[in-house]
């Protein structure tokens, strides 16, 4: 067992490694060479994950590449398991190991039968980490079979440097969106400025990308040929600007999902005053706080059904729910019938699983982990 000078210097040293402006994939990396120091490992790998969901946004591991997140996901989100993410937060220390979930017994666990033993591995420690009371980051480290369980004190020591860590993700994130000036194409606003008759009087590249995906979800272009969804926030934007009501009318704005599983947030102003006045769009990448309140709504469910669908994607329980809403756990199942009949889903986990797998997924695959202030980054795919 290391000893407790060890743990000390191994915590020293990891607390000053988030206080540098790291990228995230070299975060987790060195963060896990330090912790290797004091708690051994044989595997490891760190997520990315939305705090308004908790759902994960991107892996990080030398060990394991985008099948094994694949595994990962599809455990966390299709199938009953003990310590899931979700579930971990809701303890004192969000720190928990396989051992003690299953009592001694790790065949009782899907993702040992499937996905851990196969692989060649036993021990495995799960945690979360929080900042400010929202979750950004999860970290899963294993040990061979037949290696050394994860004992009390690596489980504290694991959760002593949780808050560091979520921390240093956050911080990470915002410097991959506001850090440096976009360079991708991929990653920047596209700008579309109309003239007073909703011609298109300038395009940037961007833009004309983002277009190019827009025009696969319109059924037919804009009398200019632009998509149509350019002129539905133009016109929303124009009609904004001519109200003489006393109140600042609401901005202009839609959402839109493309084929691609992206989605993207249209916002729209006007320039000037008068007759003459120019309409300005921008396009870019939808927040991830923006998305989710949206994905529970092309469903058509009521506001009470977005509240239930949001705090199941939290992995709260049916009396959580209900104490949480002040509503009764009849009621709460009533609501969960009615969202599974719009959703098209049976259970919690096909739920769960449709919302991930269907709005997630794809832009993990793309590569997009969630930046601090709510931005998805196009930066290549998992490491």
């Amino acid at each position: 067992m290391p000893s407790r000078w060890s743990a000390e210097r191994s915590r020293r040293e990891l607390i000053r490694l988030t206080h540098r402006q790291l990228d995230t994939a070299t975060l987790y990396r060195e963060s896990m060479q330090i912790l290797g120091r004091y708690l051994p490992f044989d595997a490891a790998c760190g997520h990315t994950m939305d705090p308004a969901t908790l759902l994960l946004t991107r892996q990080f591991s030398d060990q394991f590449d985008a099948d094994g997140f694949a595994h990962v996901c599809r455990n966390e989100y299709l199938q009953p398991d003990v310590n899931k993410f979700a579930s971990l937060l809701d303890r004192p220390a969000p720190v928990g190991t396989l051992r003690e979930a299953t009592a001694g017994r790790p065949e009782r666990s899907q993702r040992y039968r499937e996905v851990l033993r196969p692989f060649g591995f036993g021990p495995e420690l799960r945690a979360t980490f929080t900042t400010d009371g929202a979750c950004w980051a999860s970290l899963v480290v294993l040990r061979t079979i037949g290696g050394q369980e994860f004992g009390t004190e690596e489980q504290e020591f694991v959760a002593s440097v949780g808050g560091y860590l979520a921390h240093a993700v956050r911080s990470s994130l915002l410097l991959a969106a506001v850090g440096e000036p976009a360079t991708d194409e991929d990653e920047a606003p596209g700008l579309i400025l109309l003239d007073a008759r909703g011609e298109p009087e300038a395009v940037n590249t961007s833009a004309q990308r983002w277009m190019a995906e827009l025009a696969v979800v319109a059924s037919t272009p804009g009398p200019t040929g632009l998509p149509g969804p350019v002129h539905v926030v133009a016109a929303a934007a124009r009609r904004a600007a001519g109200r003489e009501a006393a109140a600042v009318p609401e901005p202009a704005r839609l959402r839109v999902q493309t084929r691609s599983g992206r989605w993207l947030v249209l916002h729209g102003s006007v320039l000037d005053t008068g007759s003459r006045a120019r309409t300005s769009v921008i396009i870019e990448v939808a927040r991830p706080s923006e998305i989710a309140p949206l994905i529970v709504q092309v469903y058509g469910l009521t506001d009470r059904e977005r509240q239930i669908t949001q705090l199941v994607l939290q992995g709260r329980s049916t009396e959580e729910i209900a104490k949480q809403l002040w509503l009764s756990p009849f009621t709460v199942q009533d609501h969960l019938k009615s969202i599974f009949d719009k959703v098209g889903v049976r259970s919690r986990r096909a739920l769960v699983a449709r919302v991930f797998f269907d709005h997630y997924a794809p832009r993990e695959r793309a590569g997009a982990p969630l930046s601090a202030d709510g931005w998805y980054v196009e930066s290549g795919g998992p490491t």
